[in-house]
């Protein structure tokens, strides 16, 4: 992944605009609660704008993708908690 040129702030404005950050309650047999919880970072644009999608994951140095079939859109989704961290941090500062 190469380094992003985006400026930070557009980042956090897109993200205001365009992303989320989401709890997701999962049923499953492998936890003995009977369900996973995990925390996600998602921004879902049109198929044509995954150039913009690659700046943002360049930017952020931790995210992969998702391709959805659904509508014609991508999605960049984060959910491990090392990559929500770095996520987190940078709204921290801005």
């Amino acid at each position: 992944i190469l380094p992003s040129t985006l400026n930070p702030w557009f980042v956090t404005g897109f993200t205001d605009a365009e992303g989320s950050f989401m709890i997701s309650f999962t049923k499953t047999s492998e936890s003995r609660h009977g369900f996973r919880i995990r925390a996600i970072f998602q921004i879902e644009l049109h198929k044509k704008d995954m150039e913009l999608l690659n700046n943002i994951q360049a930017f952020f140095q931790v995210i992969g993708f998702r391709i959805s079939t659904k509508n014609n859109c991508m999605a960049l989704k984060a959910r491990s908690l090392d990559d929500l961290q770095v996520i987190i941090a940078h709204f921290d500062k801005t």
